[in-house]
């Protein structure tokens, strides 16, 4: 998938191999508006921490559709809509004052359960 990406040759997107760092990853984290992803535990567990929203834009069978179905259900990840282009469907959710309000609450919600 790098060499796939690096190979589109777009100025507004840098592919990144695999980091091992937790450094580097935090650093990444904090300069993020939103992330793509699969619903892996790892990722998706940083991710919530850092209150970053999250798209999904493929799933997995086994346990990546189970953290998908619990988050999608939890109102926690963004799913992409096929009608709509990968951009125009992030810009849409991210610029949507009530659904972005949603989701804030519904991190919070899974926030006050994990205390």
């Amino acid at each position: 998938m790098y060499e796939e990406i690096l190979s589109w040759n777009l100025a507004h997107i840098k592919p990144l191999a695999y980091i091992s760092s937790r450094a580097e990853m935090n650093q990444l984290y904090d300069e993020m508006d939103a992330i793509v992803t699969k619903p892996g535990g790892v990722t998706i567990s940083e991710v919530l921490q850092k209150r970053l929203p999250i798209f999904i834009p493929s799933v997995l069978p086994g346990q990546e559709q189970i953290n998908h179905e619990y988050l999608k259900n939890k109102g926690m990840v963004f799913e992409f809509k096929k009608e709509k282009t990968f951009e125009k469907d992030n810009l849409d959710i991210l610029k949507d004052y009530k659904k972005m309000k949603q989701w804030e609450l519904s991190i919070d919600s899974f926030k006050r359960g994990l205390r």
